[in-house]
């Protein structure tokens, strides 16, 4: 599997589609896309710096997802 270029210090898996279950549910399944995120940094100060700020980076991030797919049109 190829290995995308790095966009800037994020680095990341080639993405894939997964089903994946809800723990609680086993009988339940969604759609998902799988790839793990590396965050390159220099030194433990900007570690510390960025664990701190992944809550909030998370939140960008579904920010902009959910803005991508407010243009998909619904199956329905």
């Amino acid at each position: 599997m190829s290995v995308p270029t790095p966009v800037g210090r994020v680095h990341y898996n080639q993405p894939r589609a997964v089903m994946v279950r809800e723990p609680e549910n086993l009988n339940s399944s969604h759609s998902a896309i799988y790839s793990p995120v590396h965050v390159y940094v220099d030194n433990k100060k900007e570690t510390d710096t960025v664990l701190a700020a992944w809550p909030d980076l998370m939140k960008m991030l579904d920010n902009a997802i959910e803005t991508l797919l407010t243009a998909v049109p619904s199956k329905e």
